[in-house]
């Protein structure tokens, strides 16, 4: 039976929750330029190493280190001639303790040099579908609430279930922006709070 069949209320229902992330995930790279393709890889993978070897001493677990990308092309000056090879080599490091993040941050860049690179930080949650399940419930006791209201006012009560619809998606998160003098001193890393929405709408047999 649905909700064509008998006479019933559809009603759309929103939620939220939010909690701090509690992963920092930073995305790095080496990069250089020289004349010949062998010594810009090698330059990268110099930088690459002492960058992973930083992370490593700094206490993130080697499985949260890993390489993300790799290119080498062609380096042309302004009138189109041949002067050189770029390389670039990618890594993505997952730091589980927040806190400390501006002075890995930090300690990372400084390890690559000049070939360091930074590609930019995000921020996730270890167990990001216990957000998505309190924001699901939120919205559904929403749904409810707003059938039994009207409900009440069409002078009816509410019966089972007939229909479940969800929709919804993540909330924005917080980027830190402010990346200045990273090489010096601690780079200011804020967390904030993270919001997942979800929308459901769902359909009530009246009775």
């Amino acid at each position: 039976m649905g909700c064509d069949d008998v006479s019933s209320i559809r009603v759309t229902g929103t939620g939220s929750a939010a909690a701090p992330p509690d992963v920092v995930v930073i995305e790095l790279a080496a990069e250089a330029t020289a004349q010949h393709a062998a010594s810009a890889l090698t330059a990268t993978s110099a930088a690459l190493t002492r960058m992973r070897d930083a992370a490593l001493v700094g206490g993130v677990e080697r499985v949260d280190v890993s390489s993300t990308g790799t290119s080498l092309s062609p380096a042309y000056d302004r009138e189109g001639r041949l002067n050189g090879y770029r390389a670039f080599l990618g890594l993505t490091v997952r730091l589980r303790d927040i806190p400390r993040a501006g002075h890995l941050l930090a300690d990372l860049v400084a390890a690559g040099g000049d070939e360091a690179r930074l590609q930019g930080t995000r921020f996730e949650h270890s167990d990001p579908e216990a957000l998505a399940a309190a924001a699901r419930e939120a919205a559904f006791a929403d749904a409810r609430d707003k059938a039994q209201q009207y409900a009440g006012l069409a002078g009816r009560a509410l019966g089972p279930v007939l229909a479940i619809d969800e929709g919804g998606r993540p909330g924005p998160a917080p980027m830190p922006r402010d990346l200045r003098l990273m090489a010096e001193a601690a780079v200011p890393v804020e967390a904030g709070v993270q919001a997942v929405t979800a929308a459901v709408t769902v359909c009530w047999e009246l009775v």
